[in-house]
């Protein structure tokens, strides 16, 4: 098991200027992870509250404008109410013009291999992915799963009309009637 994060903070020691009432900022979750690369270091945080980095398990090139899929050598078995998402490194944006395709979810009840979608933003230059690379950043939140309630289909119609009619007369301001 990884302990992702363990730190609880009481603001009414704190001189920041939020609420005086205690919050817990960071909440302890504790992962069952699998290993898939053992040369690999587990992903760790570098400080109490960082996002666990993420490392390529291979040696690629991404060309100007090329995106690939980046295997990180790691599985996860995240708590149900839980979800996992895969989140870009600012200092490769910045420094190469290297950011994800989008930021991955991972769902709780997804037990397959951490992969990355890297794309090279940047015109010119190719992008040298090396193995070890911290590549991604990973991050586990509280999801609320919600209540599906539902609603009988003429509130739906009549909320839809009334939001046309709101367009309607809204036009009607801009462009007077010819």
């Amino acid at each position: 098991y990884v302990r992702f994060a363990s730190v609880y903070k009481d603001f009414r020691t704190s001189r920041s200027s939020l609420p005086h009432w205690g919050i817990a900022l960071i909440e302890r979750v504790s992962i069952p992870l699998q290993q898939i690369d053992p040369d690999l270091p587990v992903p760790a945080y570098a400080y109490v509250g960082d996002a666990a980095n993420l490392r390529a398990t291979c040696d690629d090139i991404l060309k100007p404008f090329e995106r690939k899929l980046v295997p990180c050598g790691i599985a996860v078995a995240i708590p149900s109410g839980y979800a996992g998402f895969v989140l870009p490194r600012s200092g490769l944006a910045i420094k190469h013009g290297v950011s994800l395709v989008s930021t991955r979810l991972i769902d709780s009840n997804y037990r397959g291999e951490i992969q990355a979608i890297l794309v090279n933003l940047d015109p010119q230059s190719e992008f040298a992915i090396k193995r070890g690379d911290r590549i991604a950043q990973l991050v586990v939140m509280r999801v609320p799963t919600p209540r599906s309630t539902c609603a009988r289909s003429c509130r739906i119609r009549s909320a839809a009309r009334a939001v046309r009619q709101q367009r309607r007369e809204s036009l009607n301001l801009i462009l007077p009637p010819t």
